[in-house]
């Protein structure tokens, strides 16, 4: 007698262990639009930067050196060139940020 065939094992999801779902307050949505990081009191030094994906509370972003970026800073988007939005560091990679907005930003 055969013996019976062996179910395969379910397969593991693995999440990144920044940004991923289950540290997230909010779904998001998928986004590819354009923006500037601007640093707080320095308003001629900025990084050009992707965002990615997109919440109520908050956004990633992606940029060739995030390791640069300080953990407060402005974000304007491309479409809205004369809003500044002040953000806060939530995690970082050496290319993508996730974003907090707030609603000031820290005094220094």
């Amino acid at each position: 007698m055969a013996a019976p065939p062996q179910q395969a094992a379910p397969l593991q999801q693995i999440q990144p262990q920044t940004g991923s779902e289950e540290d997230r307050r909010e779904n998001r949505k998928r986004a590819l639009k354009g923006g500037m990081i601007i640093l707080p009191g320095q308003m001629m030094s900025s990084f050009a930067c992707k965002i990615r994906n997109e919440s109520r509370g908050g956004v990633m972003l992606v940029l060739p050196d995030a390791t640069r970026v300080p953990a407060e800073f402005y974000l304007i988007r491309e479409a809205d060139p004369g809003h500044k939005i002040p953000c806060r560091v939530a995690w970082r990679e050496p290319e993508r940020l996730g974003i907090e907005f707030v609603t000031a930003l820290q005094a220094p």
